[in-house]
């Protein structure tokens, strides 16, 4: 049971005696479920704790640019099979990209608006996707 003064200020309860989980001062008042001593203790623990998901978000679009640059080069160059020793080599990643679908047997992967055939060993039938719709599909 929480016991108030005048001022509706805890004296004793479930709030008191809890500590700041930013700096670990102690919470001597305020609402019992308190979990921070000041707004900036409360920024600067939020902050910390989703660097995590930010830092790993940044790091999966870097691999997908990566990718793409990687592939948009073959493209230019007229390549359009590779093994993927050598596209490992160049610094591509095949466990990341924004698409996977099957057609028929084949698994077909996409690194933004490029579109290509994933094998274990290769990937090939590399192309940006607006050339391989047809005229009625672009409508």
């Amino acid at each position: 049971m929480v016991k108030y003064n005048e001022e509706y200020s805890i004296l004793d309860g479930e709030g008191y005696g809890e500590y700041c989980l930013e700096c670990g001062t102690e919470l001597p008042f305020g609402r019992p479920d308190r979990k921070f001593c000041s707004r900036e203790c409360k920024n600067r623990w939020h902050n910390g704790h989703h660097t995590k998901t930010r830092n790993s978000k940044l790091r999966v679009a870097h691999v997908l640019e990566k990718n793409y640059r990687i592939l948009s080069n073959l493209i230019v160059s007229g390549i359009t099979s590779l093994p993927l020793t050598g596209l490992s080599f160049l610094g591509f990643n095949p466990l990341y990209s924004t698409c996977s679908y099957k057609a028929g047997h084949r698994e077909m992967r996409m690194c933004f608006d490029i579109v290509y055939c994933l094998t274990p060993t290769k990937i090939s039938d590399i192309a940006y996707v607006d050339t391989i719709l047809s005229p009625r599909d672009k409508a």
